[in-house]
Parts: C-alpha cells; structure tokens; sequence
C-alpha cells in the first residue's frame, strides 16, 4: 500500500533473503523489489509463478449462498465480485470510487465484497460516504475452501483484482474457474501470465470503471473473455514450474 511496510517483517525478510542460497520469486515485478529494494543479484533470483487447480468437480454451477443476489439478478441486476484479505494491499477504496461511476451509469450494479480484514469498517464508512451503501455487500471472513467462497465467483457478471501491489494473485484463477471474466491490475504479478484479462493501472479510477461498465454492458465481450480465459487457464499446469523448481534446487545442491 505504499512505503516499506512493517519494519520487523521487512527485517526479517531481508535476513532471510540474503542467508538463503538461491531465492524463488513469483513474477518479474517481485523480482525487481527484491534486487532494488533487498540488493539481492539477480543470479541467485528464479521466477516461479503460482498457479492455480481447480477439480472439475467443484465447478459445478450452483447460487445457493447468495438468494437475495440471485434474485436481484433475475430483475436484471449485474454483479461485481472481489474476493481476499480486505486491506490497504487490495485497492478497494479505489475499487469503491470506480463502483460510484459504475452505479451512476447502472443503478442495477451491485458490488460483493468478499473476506475479511481490517480495512472492513473503513471501507463500509466510504461506501457510506459515497452513498453507494445500499450497492455494497460485505460477507466478511470466508472459508476460502467452502461453498460461499466458490459461489461468490458463480454469481459474478465480473470479478476484479484491483491490487496496489501484488506479488501474484490466484483469485483471478478461480473465477475464471468458476466462470467469471476478470478485471485485474497491472500492478499484480498474475497480469504477467494471463493474457485474457482486462488490465488496468490501480489508481486508474476512470478507466477501470470504463472497463467494468464495458462487460456488464456488453455480454458478446463478456462471453469472449471467459471463453478465451478458461481456454488459457486449461492449457496451464503445474508441470514445466515444477520442473523449473527441481531444477534449480540440483543446481544448488550440485554446488555443495
């Protein structure tokens, strides 16, 4: 969110990175912290994104967490959905005044918010202050392997990831898993692998609200995204990073 965080863990990653032998990054953005930031040389930095698998049996499509946004949806209401950590790290607050723009060109927009943290009371009271309360729906904390956390994706026409820093983010993965088209920042490491995701700066109000009113506006751009997404996400997997990582560690094993 800005600044260096908390001195003690910036503290400890830094004993950390400079005792280790060889260091596993997960994009090319964390990489280039961690050299500037850490004077770690980039020799002794691999790249390894995440990835995330979602069994087929767990896609099924079912709402039943959600009845009172199912409803809504029958009377024509689009849904947004954010899912993680609710703190300074996600960029909600500008999530929140890029809903303000979308609500104003759509009323039937509504805005799920789902997770936990301690930015919750901050974000009720701006969602408040930009009177879009009655538009906003916080869950807090969700078992992020339960059925209200998989059925928050299901319901949504859109999911966005609007990070201010972000060393990779599955999220996306598991909407588009669950059949949403995603809406990510280019600041979040996942805007590196995934090609079919809308991307916009975090601080971009205007265009990320562009950019959501695009899709809920648009169901041919809206079937596109999700159809080429889960295409992409289809052909990943977790084999060539695993060989990637196998390889490095003989490499540093060799050395010894």
């Amino acid at each position: 969110g800005g600044g260096y965080g908390n001195p003690i863990v910036r503290e400890m990653e830094y004993i950390g990175l400079h005792m280790a032998d060889h260091v596993f990054v997960l994009s090319k953005q964390q990489k280039r912290i961690i050299m500037e930031q850490y004077g770690i040389p980039e020799d002794k930095i691999t790249i390894t994104e995440n990835y995330m698998e979602v069994p087929v049996e767990l896609r099924v499509e079912t709402h039943e967490t959600f009845p009172y946004i199912m409803k809504m949806k029958e009377i024509g209401y689009k849904v947004v959905t954010n899912a993680g950590r609710i703190t300074i790290q996600k960029g909600l607050v500008q999530l929140l005044e890029a809903a303000r723009k979308v609500i104003d060109h759509n009323p039937k927009t509504l805005f799920l918010i789902c997770g936990g943290g301690e930015q919750i009371q901050e974000l009720q009271v701006k969602a408040a202050e930009l009177g879009i309360s009655g538009n906003v729906l916080f869950t807090g904390r969700v078992d992020g392997t339960g059925k209200q956390w998989r059925d928050a994706f299901r319901v949504a026409d859109l999911f966005v990831m609007p990070s201010v820093s972000e060393p990779m983010g599955l999220t996306p993965y598991e909407a588009i898993a669950y059949g949403a088209p995603t809406l990510i920042s280019k600041q979040s490491g996942i805007a590196e692998v995934l090609k079919n995701s809308l991307k916009v700066d975090y601080w971009d109000i205007d265009e990320m609200a562009n950019k959501i009113c695009g899709v809920l506006d648009n169901p041919e751009l809206h079937d596109t995204l999700l159809e080429s997404a889960q295409h992409e996400h289809n052909q990943k997997s977790w084999a060539p990073i695993a060989a990637r990582i196998r390889s490095r560690y003989s490499d540093v094993l060799n050395r010894y």
